[in-house]
């Protein structure tokens, strides 16, 4: 049901004690219009895939709030909130309350590459206007994704302690060494 569908919220949601496999898959992915139409979506614990695992050409994520979101984490696991991969996308009006973060480890006890709060490993071709991560009290590993290229920002801004990296370009090996015109990283750390 993910291709080329509309879906529009028409109440709030609590996922409290509730598991949700991603909606999209590497050989199917969403590329549908999830219009939240001004819900919140709260006490989401998202883990690997996200909410929408892939995310393709033409899909439309707009106009929701998820509220009281915990990023669950385990070794070698891609936790982002939309999907693995994000690419030709549209995202809208959406504002990310983060509750519990922290970062996915490797084997070495080093971060997994592969995770952002955006995306896991591709974020390419997307549309961003007005997107809002709030993840104050903690320090994010990376902003997008692990490779990040050709997208468009426009009011997106990332409240949190401290990032470690945004992403990587095309090439997996050289970071993005700053932020995307249109994205504004607020460091939230007390001087106390």
């Amino acid at each position: 049901w993910s291709r080329e569908k509309t879906v529009v919220l028409k109440n709030d949601i609590d996922m409290s004690g509730k598991a949700v496999a991603p909606i999209g898959t590497s050989g199917t992915p969403f590329t549908g219009t999830f219009d939240g139409n001004g819900k919140t979506i709260s006490n989401a614990k998202i883990a690997e895939g996200g909410l929408f695992g892939h995310v393709g050409k033409g899909a439309v994520i707009k106009n929701v709030t998820f509220d009281n979101t915990e990023y669950t984490l385990k070794k070698w696991q891609r936790t982002v909130l939309l999907g693995n991969f994000v690419k030709g996308a549209t995202l809208q009006n959406i504002t990310v309350n983060i509750t519990s973060y922290g970062v996915a480890l490797d084997d070495a006890g080093a971060p997994f590459v592969e995770q952002g709060l955006f995306a896991g490993r591709y974020f390419q071709s997307n549309t961003v206007e007005n997107v809002t991560f709030n993840v104050a009290g903690f320090d994010v590993y990376r902003l997008i994704s692990r490779v990040s290229s050709g997208n468009t920002y426009s009011n997106v801004k990332i409240y949190a302690d401290s990032y470690q990296t945004i992403g990587d370009s095309d090439d997996h090996d050289t970071a993005i060494s700053e932020l995307p015109v249109g994205m504004e990283f607020i460091s939230t750390k007390s001087d106390k």
